[in-house]
């Protein structure tokens, strides 16, 4: 029995290794919002001879409040096989392995979206990955913009205005008649 466990453990760790993906390039770094607003690329370019290589690049940031958050990436190629395929362009909140949202990559375009809302307060990552087309140096650029959502009061407060514009004018009406 021992020797059918040891054998059944070493499997599943040769399966595990078979199946882990790690990236040739994974880079890390902390984004500064400015208003609300950062750009983000890869910290270095991917230089000449990194065709077949793959990346994994994270971009971390901080929120204090709600926001609704989109962003994009996107790069500039000569060919369909020249340049760069992203595999995955994805926001999570950190600590959780399930992406909050993920990118849509627009056809015939290198550009990837996300579109998102009620952002809560704490810390987030945007995870950025694919593969290099070509063998010449090559980079993407991106951007993260954070707008506040509006308090329930605002809304109130917005109502009765309406309200109150409603009651003027039929008052208008009345005194005009």
């Amino acid at each position: 029995m021992k020797k059918y466990t040891k054998l059944l453990v070493a499997l599943l760790l040769a399966g595990a290794g078979a199946f882990a993906n790690a990236a040739d390039l994974e880079r890390s770094v902390a984004l500064n919002l400015v208003d609300g607003t950062a750009d983000f690329a890869p910290v270095l370019e991917f230089s000449a001879g990194s065709q077949g290589k793959t990346f994994v690049d994270t971009y971390s940031f901080s929120v204090a409040g709600s926001f609704d958050a989109d962003s994009n990436v996107s790069w500039l190629s000569t060919g369909a096989n020249s340049g760069l395929q992203l595999t995955n362009f994805d926001l999570y909140k950190v600590g959780s392995a399930t992406p909050m949202l993920k990118g849509i990559q627009y056809p015939q375009n290198n550009l990837w979206l996300f579109f998102g809302n009620a952002l809560t307060a704490g810390n987030y990552m945007i995870k950025v990955g694919g593969s290099v087309l070509t063998d010449e140096a090559i980079t993407y650029s991106g951007n993260v913009v954070l707008s506040a959502v509006p308090e329930a009061d605002t809304y109130a407060m917005l109502l009765a205005g309406f309200g109150v514009l409603g009651l003027l004018s039929r008052r208008r009406k009345h005194g005009a008649a």
